[in-house]
């Protein structure tokens, strides 16, 4: 983990205070798009970053104030369709590790296979499915707890605690599902969304569970959330673009800017 050691340093050179908290957003979604930063930095200057090619990924490192917690929000994340290895789409969690950063949220849009959860929908998952077997601890033997990880609870417990309470106290609606993650960069076909809701999944994606793995091997407590941004196919006939991920992005940002500086200005998080 030499690289992001590195990374971490050099970050630290020029901010110095400790950070309560990391975000990594998904396609399209603008979180605290209006606040000002009290530090900002491009991926491409932050010594090996790996560097997003995908429309919606803006590729910047950016730390807010919110309440009394500084919290840095990972603008963009690259994708294993992108042609990056399972540890390079990882590179932020081993980078969030030796900031000492605890406790993050991984963000994405994802398209739901179920009639439940509709496009704009805030999707709070409780578990997943790593349906492309993408893993960035194979061959990694990291010198950090077991080899063999649990992922019996892969979100923590108490963040998920406080996001739903968060949620219910400013009355917004929002789901539980699980993420299925596929490699993409194709979207899903109609037998594959189908077998998808046999497995018993919700949303499908082309992200997050690779981080969450290594997020979890690294002990770090995790809370996913889920932008829906579409049906899948078979459940809409509407042919699917990532355009509508961009324009799902826009249309939530203002309920999920408020769920988030409401989450953050919670002394108990």
């Amino acid at each position: 983990m030499k690289a992001a050691g590195i990374a971490a340093k050099y970050i630290r050179e020029q901010f110095s205070s400790p950070i309560d908290h990391a975000i990594v957003s998904g396609s399209g979604l603008k979180i605290f798009e209006d606040k000002e930063t009290v530090f900002s930095i491009p991926y491409s200057q932050i010594p090996h970053f790996p560097l997003p090619t995908v429309e919606g990924h803006e590729g910047r490192l950016d730390i807010y104030s919110i309440g009394e917690k500084n919290i840095a929000l990972f603008k963009g994340r690259v994708h294993y369709y992108e042609g990056y290895s399972p540890w390079d789409i990882t590179f932020s969690i081993r980078l969030m590790y030796y900031l000492g950063i605890k406790d993050i949220t991984l963000t994405n849009a994802a398209g739901s296979v179920v009639r439940e959860i509709e496009p704009g929908d805030i999707v709070i998952l409780n578990d997943y499915i790593n349906f492309a077997q993408i893993n960035p601890l194979i061959g990694h033997n990291i010198n950090f707890g077991e080899r063999f990880t649990p992922m019996n609870e892969p979100f923590a417990p108490k963040l998920l605690s406080h996001a739903v309470k968060t949620l219910k106290n400013l009355n917004m609606v929002y789901k539980t599902g699980i993420y299925v993650f596929l490699t993409g960069p194709a979207y899903e076909s109609r037998a594959e969304v189908a077998m998808v809701q046999k497995f018993g999944g919700s949303l499908v994606g082309m992200s997050t569970v690779p981080e969450i793995i290594l997020a979890k091997r690294l002990g770090l407590n995790i809370l996913g959330i889920s932008i829906c941004t579409n049906f899948g196919t078979g459940i809409s006939d509407k042919t699917l673009h990532h355009e509508e991920v961009i324009e799902i992005g826009e249309k939530v940002k203002k309920n999920l800017n408020k769920f988030f500086e409401t989450l953050f200005s919670n002394d108990t998080i």
